[in-house]
């Protein structure tokens, strides 16, 4: 019988190196890092981190964090017993850091509802929209140095679920959308729910986006519903389609009051999964399929596709989350950048960031950050910024309170 000869040590060292080498080539390939979309990404820093306190006051749970009427940064939101609202202004320290003069505090009655667990649905400028542990949303709106509580957001006569989208349209109007294709329009002067005057009018106020990619008034009793819709909003942007055909109505909002004006648009074949659009003259399509690692999309300019431009320019992104131009002394006068925050999957299990600028001209450059606040923020209520000097505010609601960091990305 022949005896089998074993291998020399010689051959067996480079043929485990070769082994090991392969497969660390497929491990890299399969479940690599970084996008493709993000190049070679910068990366941002972590300038300052902490607790966000209002005077020497902690902040329990942050609801508000914008620029006021006067230019100036504010926020507020509820102490750490939820029985008072804190309103600060923000200012700097010699070395840049940012901290909260306490500019006014008043009492909260939310309380009362009957339930003491309470987390910010949403937040956009001087409203914010808090949500209690029995499915109530509060509309909470800062005037001058106090916050004032409003009335219930309702859905028919429920509540909505926690899966509702509260995005402000315009001035004194948002938008209340959820995964089953229900819509619902709010006026934030008479704390009232409505039917926009250009759909049919009935006693009912839920609506529906239809199979026929249209906003059609549902009956509270069934309760209609279609699972398939995607509904963007942004200010002066309102986007919807069924999901069921190839068709995507667009409208541009007035900033005063909810006047729909159609936007014909060319939309390219790939973007009939889902779409996004922001105020910064954006139109994104989602390309990537459900086997896809990380979500990919396609950025346009909204004016290319309205005005049916041949081959339209774009760039690719991960998943955006959120949009915000660059930061101008006067918001009203703001320059052609912006910003884009973006989520990908981190060798293919782990949700990683983005923060990437896209210049006038188009071209963008994309940064990474590891950081927990900026993900909490992004991934939730975006809270979320921009200073001067290329730098980013973010903030989240933690178990133990509000917390901030400030973010360098050049």
């Amino acid at each position: 019988m022949n005896k089998i000869k074993k291998l020399p040590l010689l051959i067996k060292i480079p043929i485990g190196l070769a082994l090991f080498l392969s497969l660390m080539l497929l491990f890299v390939t399969v479940f690599e890092n970084l996008p493709p979309s993000a190049g070679t990404p910068l990366q941002c820093q972590v300038r300052y981190s902490g607790a966000l306190k209002v005077g020497d006051q902690p902040m329990g749970l942050l609801t508000h964090m914008y620029r006021n009427s006067d230019g100036q940064f504010a926020v507020a939101g509820l102490n750490k017993n939820g029985d008072a609202w804190l309103v600060g202004k923000m200012g700097f320290a010699a070395d840049y850091q940012p901290y909260w003069e306490l500019d006014g505090r008043n009492a909260s009655s939310l309380k009362n509802s009957g339930d003491a667990n309470f987390e910010l649905a949403a937040t956009s400028g001087e409203w914010a929209f808090v949500r209690n542990g029995l499915g109530q949303v509060v509309a909470v709106n800062v005037v001058k140095n106090k916050v004032l509580e409003k009335s219930n957001l309702g859905l028919c006569t429920g509540t909505w679920g926690d899966d509702v989208r509260i995005q402000r349209v315009n001035r004194d109007n948002i938008v209340l959308t959820n995964s089953k294709g229900q819509v619902g329009f709010y006026d934030l002067r008479h704390l009232t729910d409505y039917i926009p005057k250009e759909v049919g009018r009935s006693p009912d106020l839920l609506m529906v986006v239809d199979p026929d990619s249209a906003l059609a008034v549902g009956q509270c009793a069934q309760l209609s519903e279609n699972r398939n819709a995607r509904m963007r909003v942004d200010e002066g942007l309102m986007g919807f389609t069924s999901g069921m055909n190839g068709t995507l109505n667009l409208y541009r909002v007035a900033p005063d009051k909810i006047e729909l004006k159609p936007v014909t648009l060319s939309v390219p074949k790939e973007g009939g999964s889902d779409f996004v659009i922001s105020k910064q003259g954006v139109f994104g399509v989602k390309v990537s399929g459900l086997l896809d690692r990380t979500e990919q999309w396609k950025q346009y300019k909204l004016a290319d596709l309205e005005n049916n431009r041949k081959d339209p320019a774009f760039f690719m992104t991960a998943e955006p989350l959120g949009f915000r131009s660059d930061y101008a002394l006067d918001e009203s006068k703001n320059g052609s950048g912006y910003w884009i925050a973006e989520r990908f999957k981190s060798y293919y299990f782990f949700d990683r960031f983005l923060l990437t600028h896209v210049n006038g001209e188009g071209v963008k450059q994309s940064y990474e950050i590891d950081d927990r606040l900026l993900k909490e923020s992004l991934s939730k209520q975006q809270a979320w910024v921009v200073l001067p000097g290329e730098r980013h505010l973010v903030a989240a609601n933690l178990e133990n309170g509000a917390g901030y960091s400030v973010i360098e990305c050049k």
